[in-house]
């Protein structure tokens, strides 16, 4: 125990006190770099702030967007109707098809012909 107290006790003559000496060296430049580094911090939030005003405003936009789009598409046709129409024209042209070569059988029929 002689030998640790005699080393407490030489400790403790080194350690100086007043005028920021002692274990407080080095202090002075560690806080200004704390107190810098919370400085851009703040600067950082400041911004991530700003920012988050305009991302909701693209998000409202995005919002707006989307429902202006769903109301178009709702009133553009659905494939039943488009495969619909189309299969309604097929049996309006094959049935006017079929009625130019009966009238073109019927002139055939009763039209003299030169010989």
């Amino acid at each position: 125990m002689g030998q640790r107290s005699a080393d407490l006790l030489s400790q403790m003559q080194r350690l100086q006190t007043g005028g920021g000496g002692g274990t407080s060296d080095g202090m002075e430049p560690r806080v200004a770099k704390l107190e810098a580094d919370v400085g851009h911090i703040l600067t950082t939030l400041s911004d991530l702030k700003a920012g988050q005003g305009a991302a909701s405003k693209d998000l409202t936009d995005l919002k707006v967007g989307q429902t202006e789009l769903k109301t178009t598409v709702g009133h553009l046709p659905s494939k039943e109707d488009i495969s619909k129409t189309i299969k309604d024209w097929a049996l309006l042209i094959g049935a006017i098809l079929a009625a130019i070569n009966v009238i073109g059988l019927l002139i055939m029929r009763f039209v003299p012909t030169g010989s």
